[in-house]
């Protein structure tokens, strides 16, 4: 008799913020992201600001521990910013996270 051990090795989700102004684009990638079930999305700021917020309220490594990619629309925002000047900020508060 032959007996296969079935591994139960979990797979670890990649953990996504995402930054978006847009609602209907936040509500369309978090389904695309999520649709493969290797993804998730954590956080969702509407503007750079509140990301930035959202990072700063943080507990030292928790950002690492917690989000794997952060992902920056490019445009302008609602508040006036754009991810290009957004993307620095983060980059202060998180050295190794991807953007």
């Amino acid at each position: 008799m032959q007996v296969c051990a079935m591994s139960s090795v979990a797979t670890k989700k990649i953990r996504v913020m995402m930054v978006d102004d847009e609602r209907i684009t936040r509500m369309f990638l978090r389904d695309l992201i999520e649709s493969e079930g290797k993804m998730e999305v954590v956080r969702e700021a509407v503007n750079g600001d509140q990301a930035i917020e959202m990072l700063e309220a943080m507990a030292p490594g928790e950002i690492e521990n917690s989000i794997d990619a952060i992902l920056l629309d490019l445009g302008y925002n609602t508040d006036g910013t754009s991810g290009i000047e957004t993307g620095p900020r983060i980059r202060k508060l998180t050295p190794t996270t991807p953007i």
